[in-house]
């Protein structure tokens, strides 16, 4: 029998949370926010994906040109505000996508562009977390 009470877990670990909840409630600036199913929250607040590049520690200076190659690639691509030095993160839009293409050009280019190395993930809680928190932080 499924047990039919409720177990309240507060934590900063969104993979804590996402392994042992049914729901997730996201606090912000002492608010309940938003309450939702893992996937819920995902698909409402971080579609898309999330491409992840770190580039070579001398070449930091050329990424502006990382950053316009990016938009070629997807065009309404943004690049977020949680890079910094030669980590850099850009949120791309899921009707833009086209992995095949990403993961060919990017292959092809990440020389030239200084790229040591890159991903591309499909968003998280942890993303969700910090669209949610930002908005209520102003």
């Amino acid at each position: 029998a499924e047990y039919m009470g409720t177990v309240i877990l507060t934590t900063h670990s969104m993979e804590e949370a996402e392994a042992l909840s049914n729901r997730i409630g996201i606090m912000a600036g002492g608010l309940l926010r938003v309450v939702g199913t893992s996937n819920h929250l995902k698909t409402k607040f971080a579609a898309g994906f999330k491409l992840s590049l770190q580039m070579h520690p001398e070449h930091v200076d050329k990424i502006g040109a990382v950053i316009a190659f990016v938009k070629t690639l997807v065009p309404s691509a943004v690049h977020l505000p949680q890079s910094l030095g030669a980590s850099h993160h850009f949120h791309l839009p899921a009707e833009e996508v086209d992995l095949a293409v990403i993961f060919s050009r990017m292959d092809a280019e990440k020389a030239r562009l200084h790229i040591a190395e890159w991903t591309v993930l499909q968003k998280t809680l942890e993303d969700v977390l910090l669209k949610i928190t930002e908005a209520a932080h102003g």
